[in-house]
């Protein structure tokens, strides 16, 4: 019987809280709070992409005037995941990012 190749592997934990591995890339999760304002999920997106980061799973939820956003995205380790937390609290209008951790 054949796999099929289009299929994800499995994801397996990691000794890192809230990062998952899936081949050679990782799962982890982020959470933001910003003001809304025009083009920024646009300025989010670049922000990830500039970093190398792969956005998985997008969630913005608007209560006006703010927004809160959680990206699940793939990287290639931990320190990316920092580097990009950190990028992303340079984002014009965003006041707060963070890496999200499983609780116990």
């Amino acid at each position: 019987m054949q796999s099929n190749p289009r299929q994800a592997p499995a994801m397996e934990r990691t000794r890192h809280p809230g990062i998952y591995r899936r081949g050679a890339r990782f799962s982890g999760s982020t959470r933001g709070a910003s003001t809304s304002r025009h083009r920024m999920l646009e300025d989010l997106s670049r922000t990830f992409s500039e970093v190398g980061v792969n956005i998985v799973e997008a969630r913005c939820v608007t209560d006006h005037p703010m927004v809160k956003n959680r990206f699940v995205v793939e990287v290639g380790d931990t320190a990316t995941l920092k580097s990009c937390v950190q990028r992303l609290r340079n984002v014009d209008s965003v006041f707060d990012a963070y890496r999200v951790t499983p609780t116990g």
